[in-house]
């Protein structure tokens, strides 16, 4: 079944997610060990442990990936990856870039991963969302947002033919939420 095939990716995202990563660093803050600000700066582990409905410990960040995990990861996680660093036109061509991409994989993976809507209006000055990713650009800062929720996705699949298209809807809503939060912080 096809289905099978979006479990063990999600299993595999959710494996690649592990806390334990080498150079991952604990925290929060609006710092980091380069002096960049921090993709953790964006959202709370409360802010997302509430959109996703389950206690989120600290977060961890390597470079511009923020990781929240939950305790028994297969309950949960969400991952926010940021830049600043760019000119506004380079943060422009990157988000055609990535969207483009991201088009390009929902196309390959139809079936496996269905597409939710591909722009979202309302977020940042661009935003999208394809196969389980939201990307959105506000001037020269870029970011993603990707809920990964294997358990739901599981039990998904298991209720009925419309699994896959309910578990992208409601990733996309949880993603929406949270990029409405971090958005001010940017």
């Amino acid at each position: 079944m096809n289905w099978t095939h979006a479990v063990f990716g999600a299993l595999a995202l959710c494996a690649a997610c592990d806390s334990k990563s080498s150079g991952a660093a604990q925290g929060s803050g609006s710092g980091s060990a380069t002096g960049k600000q921090s993709p953790c700066a964006l959202l709370t582990k409360e802010e997302v442990g509430q959109v996703m409905g389950m206690v989120i410990p600290e977060p961890t960040v390597d470079g511009s990936d923020c990781k929240y995990i939950a305790a028994n990861a297969t309950n949960g996680s969400a991952m926010v990856t940021a830049t600043w660093e760019k000119t506004e036109a380079d943060s422009k061509a990157d988000y055609g870039a990535t969207t483009g991409a991201m088009a390009v994989g929902g196309q390959l993976t139809k079936g496996l991963m269905p597409d939710a809507p591909g722009a979202i209006a309302g977020l940042g000055d661009e935003a999208s969302f394809a196969m389980y990713f939201l990307h959105v650009r506000k001037g020269s800062a870029l970011f993603q947002i990707s809920v990964n929720l294997p358990n739901r996705m599981i039990d998904m699949m298991k209720q009925s033919q419309g699994g896959p298209e309910k578990y992208a809807a409601l990733v996309l809503e949880m993603d929406k939420t949270l990029a409405a939060k971090a958005l001010p912080r940017l």
